[in-house]
C-alpha cells in the first residue's frame, strides 16, 4: 500500500473514533462519577401506596446537606395541584433523604379544610415528586429525568383508594326512597 492510503485509513479512524467518543460522551449520558437518583420509594409507577407512607431518596453520592430543605421537593397532588410537605431528614452514611410526616400545605383546586385526611397525603392521588437543584457534596448537579445535569428528577406513584364514606346513604338507598315515594303517590291516586 501507498503511503496516501495508509493515511486516508488512518485519518477516517480518526474520525470514526472521534464521531463515536462525542456520542459516548456527549450532554445526556451518565458515567460513574455523574450525581445520580440509585432509588425511590415509593418506587416511579408504584399504585397502592398507604398515604402516611414517607419518601425515601437514595442518592448515589454524598448530598450537600447545608442547602437541602423541603423547598428542594415539591411533592404534588397532579389531579388537582395540591402540595405537600413533610419532614427532611438526610442520612450520610446511606445518602438517602427521606421526607415523611407530610401534610398538605397549599390547596390547590380543592379545599381540603375540616376534612380529617388533612395529615398525610390524600387518599386516591396521584403524587408526582419533584427534586430540585440538589448538589452533591462535591458540588456536582444531579443527573435530571432527562438525563441532563441540573434537570430537575421527577418521579410519580399512586396513593391507595379512598375507602367510601360509611355516612352516605350510597344509591341503593336513594333508589330505595324513590320506590316508596312513587308507592305513596300511586296510593294516593286510589
Amino acid at each position: 500500500m501507498r503511503t496516501g492510503t495508509y493515511t486516508a485509513i488512518l485519518i477516517s479512524a480518526i474520525m470514526i473514533l472521534g464521531v463515536a467518543a462525542l456520542i459516548a460522551g456527549g450532554e445526556g449520558t451518565r458515567n460513574e462519577a455523574d450525581f445520580t437518583i440509585v432509588t425511590t420509594r415509593p418506587v416511579n409507577g408504584a399504585t397502592n401506596v398507604p398515604a402516611d407512607s414517607s419518601i425515601v431518596i437514595k442518592f448515589s453520592a454524598p448530598v450537600n446537606d447545608t442547602a437541602l430543605s423541603i423547598s428542594n421537593f415539591i411533592i404534588m397532588n397532579t389531579g388537582d395541584g395540591d402540595i405537600f410537605e413533610g419532614e427532611v431528614s438526610y442520612d450520610n452514611t446511606t445518602y438517602e433523604v427521606t421526607i415523611s410526616n407530610m401534610y398538605h400545605h397549599r390547596e390547590g383546586s380543592q379545599n381540603y379544610s375540616g376534612r380529617e385526611d388533612q395529615g398525610g397525603i390524600h387518599k386516591g392521588a396521584t403524587i408526582e415528586v419533584k427534586i430540585i437543584n440538589v448538589v452533591s457534596a462535591d458540588g456536582k448537579p444531579l443527573i435530571g429525568s432527562t438525563g441532563n445535569p441540573g434537570d430537575n428528577y421527577i418521579f410519580n406513584f399512586e396513593v391507595e383508594p379512598r375507602e367510601a364514606d360509611e355516612d352516605s346513604p350510597g344509591f341503593g338507598l336513594i333508589a330505595a326512597f324513590l320506590v316508596i315515594a312513587l308507592v305513596v303517590v300511586l296510593a294516593r291516586k286510589r
